[in-house]
């Protein structure tokens, strides 16, 4: 599943912070630079299960916080029965329970995008089912808990594509595959609109990539499969004004398909695993937006992930959880403090194997809701920093 970003640029930032070679200078939120680390790196944290699981063994869904710091799951497979689900559940933080949603999407579909909007309703769109790849668009309203389509559908159908949220509201639906073609468009939705329209085109088709949005408001583009079936290490930069892409001043320095690229707090993006052409990969990079340069952490994940999840904490760290490959029962935990990677989370693990598939949602109090994949029926989990 590609998880949607569907969050913008966070709210707090390090003024000046040098990490592996990296100084991003960046204006902050509340709290400033003297917040986030003040008393050093936090411990690693530690899982526990949620009282009740979830109605719903999934996997392919999608997360998304909502009112109240609860959280929708929103489609997917089921991981247990089979067959593709149209049917959507909250997890309460109080009493911890997972509440079934008596309204459903109009269309089955798994490997999907959610994305939060201004108005806090949710937009899904694409991904896939038993008849294809999925083209149509969904409204999920949290507060009357119903699902709308939308009067205009993805331009091009497609799943494995990235959503991102920009400055503006608008969101940003990027490459993917349609039925074994891999995509090179770019469709932005209006909300004032209620539809997706094309908007250029990426420099390659690509899928299995990752999307960020840069504290520019540009959209970082990163990796993916191309359409000969190889990854790529290529990086371009969209401008949502001009509707055109280009080719950042440097590749990444490891070829990379379904991996996740996440924003730091100092503007920076941490880039993490995915397949290789080869393996599972376990190296990590960090990418400076200002110079486009990147740089290859000398600390490796505990094992190669594949199709993984990168949650970023309250405290500025990265939880980077399950995925394909040997580490699907653990996490690692990148450090911002000490540009470090804190292995299997301290050396706990997850109560479940969580392969590619599960997914991962902050929730207010700075806790990780970890819910689903394949295998893990309807178990869920916390971590707690």
């Amino acid at each position: 599943m590609i998880t949607a970003v569907g969050m913008r640029r966070p709210g707090f930032c390090v003024a000046v912070l040098a990490v592996a070679g990296l100084a991003v200078g960046c204006g902050g939120g509340a709290g400033g630079a003297g917040t986030l680390f003040s008393n050093g790196p936090p411990d690693s944290g530690s899982f526990r299960d949620t009282v009740f699981g979830a109605v719903v063994a999934r996997t392919g869904h999608t997360t998304t916080r909502v009112d109240a710091g609860q959280v929708a799951l929103i489609g997917g497979q089921d991981s247990v029965n089979g067959g593709f689900l149209n049917s959507a559940e909250r997890f309460r933080p109080l009493p911890e329970d997972f509440q079934p949603i008596a309204a459903t999407l109009t269309t089955e579909r798994a490997n999907h995008t959610a994305t939060k909007l201004d108005n806090d309703q949710v937009l899904v769109a694409g991904g896939e089912n038993n008849a294809g790849v999925v083209g149509g668009c969904e409204i999920f309203d949290p507060d009357s808990d119903t699902f709308r389509v939308t009067a205009g559908a993805l331009v091009n159908a497609r799943t494995r594509h990235t959503a991102t949220l920009l400055d503006d509201g608008r969101v940003l639906a990027a490459g993917g595959d349609q039925a074994g073609v891999v995509l090179q468009t770019v469709e932005i939705f209006d909300a004032g609109l209620d539809r997706f329209d094309l908007a250029g085109t990426l420099l390659v088709a690509r899928t299995g990539h990752a999307a960020v949005l840069l504290n520019d408001g540009n959209v970082f583009i990163c990796g993916g499969t191309l359409a000969n079936g190889t990854p790529t290490n290529g990086v371009e930069i969209y401008d949502p004004g001009t509707q055109t892409s280009r080719l950042a001043a440097n590749p990444l320095a490891v070829a990379r398909q379904n991996h996740t690229a996440t924003l730091l707090p100092n503007g920076s993006v941490l880039i993490a695993g995915g397949f290789d052409g080869a393996v599972a990969s376990d190296r990590v990079e960090l990418y400076n937006p200002v110079n486009e340069t990147t740089f290859l952490l000398t600390d490796t994940l505990t094992a190669g992930r594949v199709f993984h999840r990168a949650t970023v904490l309250l405290d500025g760290r990265v939880l980077l959880s399950g995925g394909d490959g040997a580490g699907a029962q653990q996490a690692d935990i990148f450090d911002l403090f000490g540009g470090t990677l804190l292995g299997a989370a301290g050396g706990v693990n997850f109560s479940n194997a969580r392969a590619g598939g599960h997914a991962t949602e902050l929730l207010t109090d700075g806790s990780v809701l970890i819910t689903g994949g394949p295998g893990a029926a309807t178990s869920a989990e916390f971590f707690q920093p």
